[in-house]
């Protein structure tokens, strides 16, 4: 147990250090378009060198998180030059292959929701 909670950290940690490209504003757009509610959330001072903004989206039951993260590259692309990295070991890199085959990145932002339709809306953004 202690080592796979040790590989998600690492893991959580290499995307949060890799990632970027703000893509957020096309994303929430495209749910306005859709008839969502869209509600920036506080992100405090020292958490905005890992998270840059968490944004919900709610139409009726329907709902999710949009986590923007704060750096400067794809989370695709991230996760891309994570899986080529020889140190990285293969529990990591098939949770990377996971995360990537889920469709719940697009640029520098995760979307966290059990929703069909706002995860289709968040994956043509």
């Amino acid at each position: 147990m202690k080592k796979i909670s040790m590989t998600l950290s690492a893991l959580a940690l290499a995307l949060f250090l890799l990632v970027g490209c703000a893509k957020v504003d096309s994303i929430t757009r495209a749910f306005e378009k859709n008839d969502y509610t869209v509600e920036k959330m506080e992100i405090s001072e020292e958490s905005q060198d890992v998270v840059k903004s968490m944004i919900f989206v709610h139409k009726g039951l329907d709902a999710g998180v949009i986590i923007e993260l704060a750096k400067n590259k794809d989370v695709s692309e991230a996760i891309d030059d994570l899986k080529k990295d020889e140190t990285v070991g293969e529990d990591v890199k098939a949770i990377l292959n996971l995360v990537k085959d889920l469709d719940v990145v697009n640029g520098n932002c995760v979307f966290l929701s059990i929703s069909p339709s706002a995860i289709e809306i968040f994956k043509k953004a």
